[in-house]
């Protein structure tokens, strides 16, 4: 049996301007999380888990910069994991 919590962070610039991150946190109960920390060659680098023991693991899903332009434009950069 596991854990899962969502966490949700949000840094405001400005009124016009915001970092939105959201991540994932795992903890496996009973067993081990997997038998070792898996290689994830077809990750990128942004999107690998980071194993904290056996147990745990903590994952970024999404990560944007949001912004708006003399009120008539919005413009959004970031990632985004579709699981």
């Amino acid at each position: 049996m596991g854990r899962l919590e969502q966490l949700f962070r949000l840094y405001a610039i400005n009124k016009k301007s915001k970092f939105v991150l959201k991540g994932q946190l795992y903890t496996e109960l009973n067993d081990n999380l997997e038998a070792r920390v898996p290689k994830e060659h077809n990750v990128s680098n942004m999107s690998k888990r980071l194993f904290i023991g056996d147990r745990t693991n903590l994952e970024l899903r999404e990560f944007y910069f949001y912004t708006s332009i003399k009120n008539k434009l919005r413009l959004t950069i970031g990632k985004q994991q579709i699981v």
